[in-house]
C-alpha cells in the first residue's frame, strides 16, 4: 500500500507543480518552473489513472455477475462523488465570481457557458467528458472525474467477458475502437478519454500479471522506460527552442508547435498519404501514451524498489498522509489558489513574499486541510453504508 501511496503523492505534486504557473506572481519563479514542467500534470493524471487501473483490478477482480456490477458501481459512485458534488459547488460560487472577488487573471470569458444549468446538470452526473464536445463543456480539473467514470463505467464488463489476460487485450481493444467510432460519428466523448484509456488499461493488465516477478527488479527495466521518457520531454523542449517564434510566456508544455516539427510531420504525412492534423495526431497520441505508460510501470518499480529499502517511519507517515489528501487536494486546489491570489492582489502584497506564503503557508495548509476532509467524509461513508 505504501508504493502507491507514493506513486499518489508523486501525482499530485506533478500536478500542483503545473498548476502552480497560473498562481505565482514572481515572473522568474514562474518562468522557470514551465521550462521544467513539460507534460508534468499529464504524468500526474497518468500515474494517478494507472494506480486506478491497478487497484481497481487487484480489489474487484471478481465480477462474475450483474450483482457484483451494481456493488461495484455503488463502491465507486460513494467514494467519488461527494466530495467531488462539494468541489462542484465551490468551483461555482468561486470562479462564476458571484461576488466579485477574483482577479481579472481568473476571469473566465465562457463563464455562462461553463456554469449555465444545462452544463452543471452534466457535471453533477460526472457525465462532462461523456458528452463532450458537443453537449458539454468540461470545467477545468474536474474533467479527471468525467473520466475516470467513464473509466469505472467500463471496466466491469471488460471482467465480465474476460477469462484471461489475452482476452482482456482483445476486448479492451474493441472497445476502445467502437468508442472511437462513436465518438467520430456523434462528436462526443472527449478525447482526453482516450489518451487515459490505454493507461487504464496498462494498469489493470499489470495488476494480473502480478508485478512481484523478478522482471519488475530488473534495473535496466527502470532504466530504459526513464530514458524513454525524458527522451521525449527533451524533444519536445528541442523542437520548441529551434523555432525562432518561441517564447517561453506563451508555450505549451504539451503542444507540438514549432516551424521544424511542423514541416517534419508534413513531409511524413505527404509521403503516406495522409492529412498532416491526422499525422500530427497519431504522433502527439502514441508517443505520449507510450512514454506515459512506460513511466508508469517504471514508477511502479522504482516505488518497490523504495519500500523494500524501508523508508523511516517519518517519511512513510508524510507519504500516506500526502497520499490520503491526494484527492481532495486535486478537486479543491484551483479555487484555493484563485481566491488566495486574489486576495494578496487587493491587499498588495510583494508578487515574491506572495509566492513565498504560498510554498510556506498555503499548500500546506491546504493538504492539512484536505487530509482531515477526506478521513472524516471516509468515515461518514463507512458509517451510513458500511
Amino acid at each position: 500500500i505504501l508504493a502507491f501511496d507514493l506513486l499518489r503523492a508523486i501525482a499530485i505534486l506533478a500536478i500542483l507543480l503545473t498548476h502552480s504557473t497560473a498562481y505565482l506572481g514572481y515572473k522568474y519563479i514562474r518562468y522557470t518552473i514551465l521550462i521544467f514542467t513539460p507534460f508534468f500534470a499529464k504524468i500526474g493524471l497518468s500515474l494517478f489513472i494507472f494506480i486506478s487501473g491497478y487497484l481497481i483490478h487487484y480489489n474487484n477482480s471478481k465480477i462474475s455477475s450483474i450483482k457484483d456490477v451494481l456493488l461495484f458501481y455503488k463502491k465507486r459512485i460513494l467514494r467519488i462523488f461527494p466530495l467531488y458534488w462539494a468541489a462542484l459547488v465551490v468551483f461555482t460560487f468561486v470562479f462564476y465570481d458571484y461576488f466579485g472577488i477574483l482577479s481579472s487573471q481568473f476571469t473566465m470569458s465562457n463563464a455562462s457557458t461553463l456554469f449555465s444549468f444545462h452544463n452543471l446538470l452534466i457535471h453533477l452526473l460526472g457525465m462532462q467528458m461523456l458528452l463532450a464536445p458537443t453537449y458539454s463543456t468540461p470545467l477545468l480539473t474536474l474533467h479527471f472525474v468525467g473520466t475516470i467514470i467513464i473509466l469505472y463505467l467500463i471496466y466491469p464488463f471488460l471482467m465480465l467477458y474476460s477469462k484471461n489476460t489475452s482476452r482482456f487485450l482483445l476486448i479492451s481493444f474493441l472497445v476502445f475502437m467502437v468508442l472511437a467510432l462513436i465518438s467520430y460519428s456523434f462528436k462526443i466523448i472527449h478525447e482526453n478519454f482516450f489518451s487515459f484509456y490505454p493507461i487504464f488499461i496498462a494498469g489493470i493488465v499489470l495488476s494480473r500479471v502480478n508485478v512481484s516477478d523478478r522482471w519488475m527488479y530488473n534495473p535496466y527495466f527502470a532504466i530504459i522506460p526513464t530514458l524513454f521518457l525524458l527522451s521525449i520531454l527533451l524533444q519536445d523542449r528541442l523542437f520548441l527552442l529551434l523555432d525562432p517564434r518561441f517564447s517561453i510566456v506563451t508555450t505549451s508544455s504539451e503542444a507540438v508547435s514549432s516551424s521544424l516539427a511542423i514541416t517534419a510531420i508534413k513531409g511524413f504525412a505527404a509521403s503516406i498519404g495522409l492529412s498532416y492534423e491526422v499525422v500530427r495526431f497519431a504522433f502527439i497520441s502514441i508517443s505520449s501514451d507510450v512514454s506515459m505508460i512506460l513511466f508508469c510501470v517504471a514508477q511502479l518499480w522504482i516505488a518497490n524498489i523504495c519500500i523494500n529499502d524501508k523508508f523511516s517511519p517519518l517519511i512513510s507517515s508524510i507519504i500516506s498522509y500526502v497520499s490520503t489528501a491526494s484527492y481532495t487536494v486535486y478537486l479543491f486546489h484551483r479555487p484555493v489558489l484563485a481566491l488566495w491570489v486574489s486576495l494578496a492582489g487587493r491587499i498588495h502584497i510583494f508578487p515574491f513574499l506572495q509566492d513565498f506564503i504560498t510554498i510556506i503557508l498555503i499548500v500546506p495548509a491546504l493538504f492539512i486541510v484536505s487530509y482531515y476532509i477526506q478521513n472524516k467524509e471516509s468515515l461518514l461513508m463507512k458509517r451510513f453504508f458500511n
